[in-house]
């Protein structure tokens, strides 16, 4: 079956005033940057392609994700994902994750990036024209079922954990896995310290099971970084209507993954879809609780046809206005959203 979903245009409501043009504009080189809809994106796989020779510098079809590229997409935070999973790697997972966060410091030197380990370092970043760069990790497994492991990582700067890739680690099942087993006691622990350091919790690629043994103990608003509707593609990794509304009653948010696999049956993907998702979560659950999560550098170029770099990200915008989404509206799924977990739960 298809995915599609018939676009719904938004009327303004009578008292609803349009928004004012503002001109709090910055610049990052040639390209405007707007303040008011600067992107943040919760998800790539950046430091993996880096870490096989290539360089943010580059502009070409091997790489997704360059300086120019994110400028051109209004990016004002791009969080960098340190991929860790022992099914994939021939070295101990703390080996392995500290090549991709030397990887991020590499990164760091170039003048376009700020580091980012905390809600005032990203206002920094957007104040000064740079693009904020978060260091965060996908797979428990690079924790080597000890603790210790977590707070050595957050001293390297990393505010972000995805608990699980598909597959199981010490803290839980995997989406892939058959079992689907949920968290672990090492898992519950894990997710009780990175609240208590200020860490965000990730729950894309978990086990449905482990996605609510999760939620039955968040203290705070989690994220799904990069992760879709399931009622609108089929692939398992997709959140259900069910997880999506204990999304919003958690306060957490999910961000659009451009994998076309997770966008459409049968991966013919376009911008379209992108914005079908964006339009269903919306309708479901509200506004308030989607954003962006890309997978860029993380997908094999398994991507919308038109939208296989961030320079997309101000056309999806537009789109998204031409719906009638308010200015405030489209703002809040562009940085907004995430933005908000971020300031209740970064220290």
């Amino acid at each position: 079956r298809t995915c599609a979903l018939p676009v719904v245009i938004r009327a303004m409501p009578e008292n609803e005033k349009p928004p004012a043009m503002r001109v709090d504009i910055y610049y990052m080189g040639e390209n405007k940057m707007k303040k008011e809809r600067y992107i943040i994106d919760a998800h790539c796989d950046t430091l993996c392609i880096l870490s096989n020779g290539h360089t943010i510098r580059e502009d070409n079809n091997e790489i997704n994700l360059s300086v120019e590229r994110l400028k051109k997409g209004n990016v004002g935070l791009q969080c960098f994902a340190a991929f860790v999973s022992v099914q994939m790697i021939n070295v101990a997972p703390m080996v392995r994750a500290q090549i991709l966060i030397d990887q991020y410091e590499k990164l760091l030197l170039d003048d376009a990036f700020m580091r980012v380990k905390s809600y005032a370092d990203i206002q920094n970043a957007i104040d000064s024209g740079k693009i904020g760069a978060m260091l965060t990790l996908e797979g428990g497994d690079v924790l080597e079922g000890d603790i210790n492991n977590l707070y050595k990582l957050y001293d390297k700067g990393a505010r972000m954990l995805t608990l699980t890739w598909s597959n199981k680690n010490e803290l839980a099942d995997g989406i892939a896995e058959e079992d689907g087993t949920g968290l672990t006691q090492f898992g519950r622990d894990v997710v009780s310290e990175m609240e208590r350091l200020g860490m965000v919790v990730d729950v894309s690629h978990l086990s449905n099971k482990g996605f609510w043994d999760v939620m039955e103990m968040a203290k705070k608003p989690i994220v799904a970084s990069h992760s879709n509707a399931l009622s609108l593609c089929s692939h398992m990794r997709n959140l259900s209507d069910d997880q999506l509304k204990a999304l919003k009653q958690n306060g957490g948010v999910t961000g659009i993954n451009f994998c076309a696999s997770f966008l459409e049956n049968n991966s013919n993907a376009t911008l379209d879809n992108i914005v079908r998702h964006i339009e269903y979560i919306n309708s479901l659950i509200g506004e308030g609780h989607v954003g962006f999560g890309s997978d860029y550098d993380g997908v094999d170029n398994n991507l919308p046809r038109d939208g296989r770099d961030p320079s997309c990200f101000d056309e999806i915008a537009e789109r998204l206005l031409r719906l009638n989404y308010s200015e405030k509206s489209v703002a809040d799924i562009c940085h907004g959203n995430f933005l908000r977990v971020f300031s209740e739960v970064l220290k």
